[in-house]
């Protein structure tokens, strides 16, 4: 399969522990799910991808480890920050304004009960919520100035050409430089690092989306089979993946649960509530006949 366009992404587990999903975005397949979320994991399973040299496009978040391995393993391909990945940074930073303007409100504070409708998309917004958004901004100025960055930053990805969007990037950039507070002042440094990455978004317009979706399955899979004695063999037992994937350890037996159609055996588990023969009926799921590998 010819893999011209590549989603990766970073998957959190137990104690800090990372794996990295690998998606073909034009397909809307799994290639691969493996161990660990640095440089080294990446340029093995790159180096191993069959027709990498077909590659043009890898969409990712602003990883430093995953653009590097992209540089060494396919510097044909461009590298782009999807989207919404840059919306993330602007919420965060306006999450952080809210925070310092109440930090000692807590979970009783006014502020708190309102952070999702902050962050919510105003065009989404019923009229009993816009209204109550419109007083709560009167109410505190300096988040009001807040929630304008974040707003302007989101007005900025439709924009039609590279060059448009070049140029409200460095307003943008500006505005968190000279107009933010401190956590949007923090988003600058970023997006002069990113820069040419965001850019390449309005050359090639795809997101993770369909990546993100496949890592709420995974987190599932891995919070069913938590406990399972020896969970990494999982991604090793298998011969044609240890050829496939070399020593990224890419787990090949996960694929097929994570593409497949979502079924009553897995949806609507309870992880708290699983009893062995659960657990035995997912770990069945890897080892299907009907998975040709």
């Amino acid at each position: 399969m010819y893999h011209r366009a590549v989603g990766a992404a970073g998957v959190a587990g137990e104690g800090h522990v990372y794996d990295t999903a690998i998606v073909n975005l034009e397909q809307k397949q799994v290639i691969g799910v493996g161990s660990g979320h640095r440089q080294r994991e990446m340029t093995d399973f790159f180096t191993a991808l069959p027709h990498a040299e077909d590659a043009r496009v890898v969409v990712m978040d602003m990883h430093e480890p995953f653009k590097q391995a992209v540089a060494l393993c396919l510097p044909q391909a461009s590298v782009v920050v999807g989207k919404f990945h840059v919306l993330l940074h602007s919420n965060r930073a306006l999450d952080r304004v809210r925070t310092g303007i109440e930090p000692r409100q807590g979970k009783h504070g006014e502020l708190f009960r309102s952070r999702y409708l902050l962050l919510k998309e105003q065009e989404r917004l019923a009229p009993v919520s816009r209204a109550w958004l419109v007083a709560l901004l009167r109410r505190y100025p300096q988040l009001h100035h807040a929630w304008l960055l974040k707003e302007s930053f989101k007005a900025w990805h439709p924009c039609t050409s590279r060059q448009e969007a070049k140029a409200r990037l460095i307003q943008r950039k500006r505005s968190a430089r000279d107009e933010g507070y401190p956590p949007f002042r923090g988003l600058f440094p970023m997006l002069h690092l990113w820069r040419q990455e965001i850019l390449n978004y309005f050359d090639y317009p795809y997101t993770n989306g369909f990546l993100e979706g496949k890592r709420i399955r995974i987190k599932v899979i891995k919070r069913v089979a938590y406990g399972h004695p020896q969970p990494r063999q999982l991604q090793t037992e298998n011969p044609a993946h240890q050829q496939t994937a070399g020593s990224a350890h890419f787990c090949m037996r996960s694929i097929a649960l994570i593409d497949a159609e979502p079924t009553s055996e897995v949806i609507g588990i309870s992880p708290k509530s699983l009893s062995q023969a659960n657990i035995q009926l997912l770990l069945r799921r890897f080892e299907s006949p009907s998975i040709s590998w």
